[in-house]
């Protein structure tokens, strides 16, 4: 629609996307920039506070045997 020169107007719940003209012009909601502004958005949002390095190194294997779930299943003889 935008290539036949239509305007055109998405709304979602957090941002409106409006193209006219073949520009883009975007409004993001109030209450999403404040929340992202929160100091503490960044520390709630993250998984995991470890460094990259660690995980590549982490057995998952052997971390998945000492989880709830891995005590419950026992792994077949091989």
């Amino acid at each position: 629609m935008i290539k036949f020169d239509y305007n055109l107007s998405l709304q979602f719940g957090f941002a409106n996307i409006n193209f006219v003209n073949k520009g883009v012009k975007v409004i993001f909601a109030p209450f999403l920039t404040k929340e992202i502004k929160d100091k503490g958005f960044e520390t709630t949002m993250r998984r995991s506070n470890s460094p990259v390095s660690t995980t590549w190194r982490t057995n998952t294997q052997t971390e998945f045997f000492k989880s709830a779930l891995g005590t419950m299943i026992q792994k077949p003889n091989s």
